[in-house]
């Protein structure tokens, strides 16, 4: 379970290993740990949410950006250009 850490503590993820958990820091921490943790009021849930929002920001950026007119459609009478009679004399 991911959770951000309120406070800067120590604990240990495995029951033989002591971790210092730094405040600010989001650590993945096994669930009774981060139980401890929650309860204890040491850190609190973290969702994902910030990188949904860069997300939702690049897209809508992309809906915004003007479109460039410099590529357009071939006019459909461009093969034909070619196929003109000469006005030139005629023999």
């Amino acid at each position: 379970m991911k959770v951000k850490m309120k406070l800067t503590v120590k604990g240990s993820p495995d029951h033989i290993t002591v971790v210092e958990y730094q405040k600010g820091k989001v650590y993945d921490l096994p669930e009774d740990l981060a139980d401890a943790f929650l309860k204890a009021k040491f850190a609190e849930k973290y969702e994902e949410v910030e990188e949904v929002k860069e997300v939702k920001e690049e897209v809508k950026a992309k809906e915004v950006a003007p479109k460039n007119k410099a590529i357009e459609a071939a006019p459909e009478n461009k093969a034909k250009r070619g196929l003109r009679k000469s006005k030139g004399k005629k023999k």
